[in-house]
This record gives C-alpha cells, structure tokens and sequence, in this order.
C-alpha cells in the first residue's frame, strides 16, 4: 500500500518555474562538502514500473555500497508498517466511499471499478478516496504483471547488507495530506482520472522512458502536466521537500547515506536539489 500511495504522490506533484537552470540527465546526485568527511547520495525513484523497465547501473551499485544506512520516503522496513498504512487508509466509523460521490458519479465509479479493477466497488466501501485512486494508477501502467518498485528493490539491497532503513517522514504525515483534502476534491480527482484514463496510460509510458533517458527536469515537465491537483501543489511537494531538506542536511553530517526518494522531488527551485545547494552542499550528477 505504501508504494501505491507513493505512486499517487509522484504523480500529483506538480511544481515547476520557468526560470530554473537546467539540470544534468541523471538519477545519482552525490551529495559533498559543507563540513562532511564522506559522501551521501540522493537517488530519484519511480514508484512503479514494469519488470523489463527497471534498470540499476554499476555506479548505483557503488555508491549505494559507498553508503552505511538507508533512507526511504517512509520507514518501510519497520516491523508494524503494512499494519500501519492499512490502518492509515480506511475509513472511520460509520463513514464510507459512497459519501464523497453523487448517485451519478458513484454509478460510473462503480462501473469503472468492475471494468479495470475486476472486484465490486463495495469491496472499497470502507477504503479512503487515496487508496482506490492509488489503485488506478497501478492499473494505468499496463504491465502485464504487478509493477517493480525501486523502493521495495534498495530496499532488499539494504537489508542483505543490514543497514539500517529509516524514512524522511511517516505513514501519519503522508496521508494527512490527503485527509486534510475537502471531501469533493477528492471526488473530482477520482472522477478526473476515471475521465481520462486512456490518456493516462499514454502518459505513465512517456513518463517511463523520460525516466530511463534520467532526464529529471523532463520527468517534472511530464508530470506538471497532469491536470490533478493545481490546487494542492504546495503541501504535495514544495513543504515536504523543505522539510526533508532539512533533515537531510543534518543526516548527511552524520553518516554516508543512501536517499532513495521520489524523482519528481529533485528537480525544479524548491526540488532537493537546489535547496541543498543553497544550504551549502555540492550537489553533482553522478552518471
């Protein structure tokens, strides 16, 4: 459920200024100077994509094994997790899915769902908004299969070497983002992407071979122009990237450290990136 969520995030985040320089093709930022004696990394991730997609370079592999812990978005590795985040995305109390649609809007919902998810709607009556789009956006990438994650693979990467994993931010921060949402937002997003479905296979594989070619800058360009979300831009990417910009600085101080983190977060004026530049570090690609 986490990459799901994560999956949602990535796409809805959406920021981009005209007047930013453009940055090299590459996944692999190392992170130097300001102080520290060893070297972090900052890796871009897609949070979904097919098997015969995924690729991991000789110099991923180095510089993740250059590095002595793992942080991931969320504390994946933790023992209560998937508990957690299951928890974190069902409805409370007497509240369903129902309540956030018209009669109409839940009749064409209810017919999307059996067409792409095979399954009854009534199957999510006690699910959030977040977790049925979530759904819809795995079903977007046409695999074939369940798609590959970036995250779950460094993530077995660092448990065979028995780093430790933490996250920037927790299950609780990532969906308050979302409950925090008016309640016909999140019916029009659901609707907007019902609406637009078959444009939004077109995009997830634009989108993939814009991430194979490492071209983040054109990575974020795809993604701003989704339609979902203008509205939500700023607690989506531009306060989380602060926030986590924030507490790399100090981690990076600590110990090399592999960031493995969603690619739209790179890139743009308040990406990770140029923050961390403006703090003081030395952020190159690495190819």
């Amino acid at each position: 459920m986490q990459r799901l969520l994560s999956i949602l995030l990535s796409l809805l985040s959406i920021t981009v200024t005209a007047q930013d320089k453009p940055l090299d093709h590459s996944l692999l930022w190392k992170i130097s100077n300001n102080g520290i004696s060893a070297p972090s990394y900052l890796f871009g991730t897609i949070h979904a994509i097919c098997a015969a997609d995924y690729f991991w370079t000789d110099k991923m592999e180095a510089s993740f094994r250059a590095t002595q812990q793992l942080y991931l978005e969320l504390p994946m590795a933790d023992s209560g997790f998937q508990s957690e985040m299951m928890q974190a995305v069902m409805l409370k109390d007497s509240a369903t899915l129902r309540e956030y649609f018209s009669e109409r809007e839940y009749e064409i919902l209810s017919t999307y769902v059996s067409d792409s998810l095979h399954m009854p709607v009534a199957a999510f009556a006690k699910m959030k908004p977040l977790a049925l789009l979530s759904l819809f956006v795995t079903a977007s990438t046409n695999c074939g299969s369940i798609p590959a994650s970036y995250e779950a693979e460094i993530l077995k990467k660092a448990k065979a070497r028995s780093l430790e994993i933490k996250g920037l931010e927790t299950v609780a921060d990532q969906v308050k983002i979302f409950d925090d949402m008016p309640k016909d937002s999140l019916a029009a997003m659901i609707m907007s992407y019902i609406n637009t479905s078959v444009e939004r296979k077109k995009d997830f594989s634009n989108m993939v071979e814009i991430y194979k070619s490492q071209n983040i800058d054109g990575l974020y360009k795809e993604i701003i122009s989704q339609p979902d979300m203008q509205a939500f831009k700023d607690v989506i990417l531009t306060q989380r990237n602060k926030r986590w910009s924030e507490k790399i600085y100090v981690i990076a101080k600590q110990k090399p450290t592999f960031f493995a983190i969603g690619a739209a977060h790179l890139s743009g004026d308040d990406g990770l990136i140029n923050l961390l530049r403006r703090m003081g570090y030395t952020v190159e690609a690495v190819r």
